[in-house]
């Protein structure tokens, strides 16, 4: 996504990829591997507001955002016919796009998540981790 209206959206440019590949394994027909990537740029009347609020108001902890990047690694699991589990792990870098590690979760952030998918509903779990220790997170 490029824009030309910078002063109107927090992201100025972002971009995802991925692959997937369709049976990884031998005997593992309708399995599914997959990989993505994705990074997204903060505008600069964004991150110039961020210097703004630190400048007039610098008891208020404000982080400058820049670029939010994520890689995440999944792998679906066909175990029955009708039933197919799909974990799944993701590492952000610089979440929320912060420039200023200060903040003990602006280093980078683990996400795992698992679902299970039959033909009648779908059911998502998800949960994070940081160095920090484990905090919940259901998704």
């Amino acid at each position: 996504m490029f824009t030309t209206l910078d002063d109107r959206n927090l992201l100025s440019f972002s971009v995802n990829a991925g692959l997937t590949v369709h049976q990884p394994f031998a005997g593992r027909d309708s399995d599914v591997f997959g990989l993505g990537f994705g990074v997204a740029q903060v505008s600069g009347a964004a991150a110039n507001f961020d210097q703004d609020i630190q400048l007039f108001q610098p008891e208020v902890f404000t982080p400058v955002q820049g670029a939010e990047t994520f890689l995440e690694a999944t792998y679906q699991w066909q175990v029955l016919k009708s039933v197919q589990i799909q974990p799944d792990i993701q590492y952000i870098i610089n979440p929320g796009g912060d420039r200023e590690p200060q903040r003990p979760d602006a280093e980078g952030q683990e996400r795992a998540g698992a679902r299970r998918e039959n033909e009648h509903h779908v059911l998502k779990r998800g949960f994070g981790f940081d160095s920090g220790g484990p905090f919940a997170q259901n998704c």
